[in-house]
């Protein structure tokens, strides 16, 4: 097996571990709460709230009745913090923050190098992450009355911290945290190379980035058209979006661009790979009874008055970045690696 497709598989089947490890301590923080009980904050004698250094809320677990009955503040409710709802949805976000932490930004394990800037810059997304969030939750919690701060924050704490650490991931990444190169592009592909058309021109890339746009709009208008997406339109098609983005940085801007290299097995892997994870998961809620969702046929959704594959668009659309960033590491699709072929003559 060629070394990079072996270092590929062995940096997704790592991430799925550390995604199942981190959906599963989420998860079992939402079963402590147990069923009509909901976390709050405490007060001292004064009325006040109880922080600890101002930012992590002093919690005690109670009925729900017993918390509005006596004005208490809610932190969170059961499903709170893992989104158990749409449990395939915030796993492939989680996914995406995780092959972009190991992958990416650190390396590994084809390219794993432990030297201090990349140290400093896992450490520095970390602090980062935690601080963002904390700091977050407490402006809510200064801002709302009765509502469940963590999810009136960002529905679920598990959506807030990974695409939080995607964004601070990206961020440092390009000041140059954790890189020698602070012009090596965040994603694989992302930057100007010799061999890929789709960087031959401004008009050419002006042209496929509006066509990248229409084309993401067609395909958000027929996901929510056949109510296979979520309502929030801005959520479902910004995701899309993203993924155009990448697409593009792996691929290129047009079908011309695909003839390049390995790009073509690229696409099958992306394609072929991101079905077979939906699939999966519509399996695993089978078998779990829904514990674990996949967007498809989720009667959940269907009883919270949503189409019952309304979370299908999100968790294609997340599947696609995931393995288009794992065919990028795998050498598949990365136009930055290939080499335009030999014409013969």
């Amino acid at each position: 097996m060629d070394r990079k497709v072996r270092n590929a598989l062995v940096l997704v089947l790592i991430v799925f571990v550390v995604v199942a490890v981190q959906q599963g301590i989420l998860y079992s923080m939402d079963r402590g709460i147990g069923t009509g009980n909901v976390q709050v904050i405490t007060q001292d004698a004064d009325g006040n709230e109880r922080w600890t250094l101002g930012l992590i809320p002093d919690l005690q677990t109670m009925a729900k009745t017993d918390a509005i009955s006596q004005g208490l503040k809610i932190w969170a409710s059961p499903g709170d913090y893992s989104g158990d709802v749409i449990m395939g949805i915030t796993a492939a976000i989680a996914s995406i923050m995780w092959i972009v932490w190991l992958g990416v930004f650190l390396g590994f394990p084809g390219d794993i190098r432990f030297k201090k800037e990349r140290l400093l810059g896992i450490v520095g997304i970390a602090v980062l992450v935690a601080m963002l969030n904390l700091i977050f939750l407490r402006a809510v919690a200064d801002s709302t009355t009765s509502g469940s701060v963590v999810r009136n924050t960002a529905s679920h704490l598990s959506l807030a911290l990974n695409n939080t650490g995607i964004l601070m991931a990206i961020i440092l990444h390009r000041l140059g945290v954790g890189v020698k190169d602070p012009e090596t592009p965040m994603m694989p592909g992302l930057a100007s190379s010799k061999c890929d058309k789709a960087y031959s021109g401004f008009y050419k890339k002006f042209y496929g980035i509006l066509a990248m746009l229409i084309l993401t709009g067609i395909i958000e208008i027929a996901f929510q058209l056949s109510g296979a997406a979520v309502p929030e339109v801005a959520v479902d098609a910004s995701v899309w979006l993203l993924f155009g983005v990448i697409f593009m940085g792996h691929f290129g801007t047009f079908p011309s661009d695909w003839r390049l290299g390995k790009i073509p097995k690229g696409l099958a892997i992306m394609l072929v790979f991101t079905v077979l994870t939906v699939v999966g998961f519509y399996v695993m809620q089978l078998a779990t009874n829904e514990s674990i969702g996949s967007g498809v046929l989720e009667t959940r959704l269907s009883n919270a008055g949503l189409n019952e594959n309304a979370g299908l668009s999100l968790m294609l659309s997340c599947w696609l970045i995931f393995w288009t960033i794992a065919a990028g590491a795998a050498g598949y699709c990365d136009p930055g690696a290939c080499k335009t072929p030999v014409k013969k003559k």
